[in-house]
């Protein structure tokens, strides 16, 4: 039921006008989140650190320059629009909280 809930409710936001793209996205993190494989997004998926210049599935989520291997570098402005993205959906600030909330069921 709660899946078909976030499809549903995603599916809403998408007809309200919000990008299919990072609907979509946001989606797949939510069936993530449910699975319990949750990328980290809170902040440097190994040493916490919160300046963040990648994402890496195979570490988990964020990386720092220092954790880094050999991801390729995503730019700081993607990073800030995953956050403005996921903040316009509901959840609480991507980067700087130990949580990301549940919104797109909260519709």
């Amino acid at each position: 039921n709660r899946i078909y809930n976030l499809l549903i409710n995603s599916l809403i936001k998408i007809n309200d006008s919000f990008n299919p793209l990072i609907i979509t996205n946001i989606l797949e993190l939510k069936y993530l989140e449910y699975l319990g494989v949750m990328p980290n997004l809170s902040g440097c998926s190994i040493c916490g650190s919160k300046s963040v210049i990648t994402l890496s599935s195979d570490k988990g989520g964020y990386l720092c320059s220092k954790c880094r291997s050999n991801e390729p570098i995503v730019s700081n402005k993607a990073i800030k629009l995953l956050d403005e993205k996921m903040n316009e959906l509901g959840y609480k600030k991507v980067r700087g909280e130990e949580d990301v909330k549940n919104s797109i069921s909260r519709r």
